[in-house]
């Protein structure tokens, strides 16, 4: 968590997750970690331009099966 957001300030451990998830559409994740390799780095997944195409191209077949 970006610790420095203002919309943690003053949000001890117990509050840090009600608070994230009613901040807005900002993201407040800086990293996350999965089986020790670091998968976000400052807020942006590695893979984001593949995922992202992959989800362009699975809307695009939904919506031409429609």
């Amino acid at each position: 968590m970006d610790e420095d957001a203002p919309e943690l300030a003053a949000r001890g451990p117990a509050h840090l997750a009600d608070s994230w998830l009613f901040s807005g559409n900002r993201n407040l994740v800086r990293e996350v970690y999965v089986g020790g390799r670091r998968v976000v780095c400052d807020g942006r997944h590695g893979d984001v331009e593949r995922i992202a195409e992959r989800y362009r191209s699975s809307v695009r077949r939904l919506a031409a099966a429609m």
